[in-house]
């Protein structure tokens, strides 16, 4: 599959080069509206021009990202497919000690979840990593030829949100794990008791059993709220670290503006790329 793959990743790498474009012409836009108010008719020609260049963009980006779709509609399954057959022939390779061993519903969780972790994998690389770094690297290169101090600011922000990203996603491991773990057992607990319907029924055993099911429900419960309490805490971090560089920026924009090095149309593209 790596024709689909590399067509895929290279066609997204286009399409967001060419999103990226566009606020800079957004940008030229705003500079020609505000710049010559006197000579209208001229003036519309000019801003017409540059709309044509915005559409020709985002066609160029529409049909990359049509190919990168329609690309990953078929190397996706496909490969969920293969991974499926694979986790089919290694456990009906094991023993029958191993079945009698392992829940039901936690071999059929932990199958599901494997290859559907492809799938987020593929996701989270294709469509956030990728165009994330493509972008970065084409704001990075706008706000330096802009000026370079612009470019340090956002660098040395971006390797200390990179950083602290991977300090918190180390420490959120543990507690994915065990919410995972959670999870599996509750969907092990579940199979168990409905496949031994009719010893529970008949040897009167529901109380037993629900007790039993209700502790492993809220070890779940607790374990999926830590989770998501983390997740409040990171994206809070993340809301407030964007908060300051989107202030640092726009004040040495302003200081910038003062000294006749800014213009308006700077401002524009500076607040869509943050």
């Amino acid at each position: 599959y790596k024709a689909r793959f590399f067509g895929s990743l290279f066609s997204i790498i286009l399409a967001t080069v060419a999103n990226a474009f566009i606020p800079i012409i957004y940008g030229k836009f705003f500079n020609i509206l505000v710049g010559d108010a006197n000579n209208a008719s001229k003036t519309a020609e000019r801003l017409v021009v540059i709309l044509i260049m915005i559409v020709g963009l985002n066609g160029i980006a529409w049909i990359f990202w049509r190919l990168c779709t329609f690309g990953i509609t078929y190397f996706t399954p496909r490969v969920i497919a293969d991974l499926s057959k694979t986790c089919f022939a290694h456990i009906h390779g094991h023993s029958y000690k191993f079945f009698t061993n392992n829940f039901v519903g936690s071999l059929v969780k932990r199958v599901n979840r494997f290859t559907r972790s492809f799938e987020t994998l593929e996701d989270t690389l294709l469509w956030d990593f990728i165009p994330l770094v493509v972008e970065t690297t084409v704001v990075l290169i706008v706000l330096g030829l802009k000026n370079s101090i612009l470019a340090l600011i956002l660098f040395v922000w971006l390797l200390l949100f990179i950083i602290a990203n991977i300090i918190f996603s180390r420490y959120k491991l543990k507690y994915d794990i065990a919410a995972s773990a959670a999870d599996t057992r509750v969907t092990a607990q579940l199979a168990d008791t409905i496949t031994n319907n009719t010893t529970i029924k008949i040897f009167t055993g529901f109380q037993k059993e629900a007790d039993a099911f209700a502790v492993i429900a809220d070890d779940q419960c607790n374990a999926r709220r830590a989770t998501w309490n983390l997740e409040n805490v990171r994206e809070a971090v993340q809301s407030f670290l964007i908060i300051v560089i989107e202030f640092l920026l726009f004040y040495v924009g302003v200081r910038l503006w003062q000294k006749g090095i800014f213009v308006i149309g700077d401002f524009v593209v500076m607040q869509v790329y943050i």
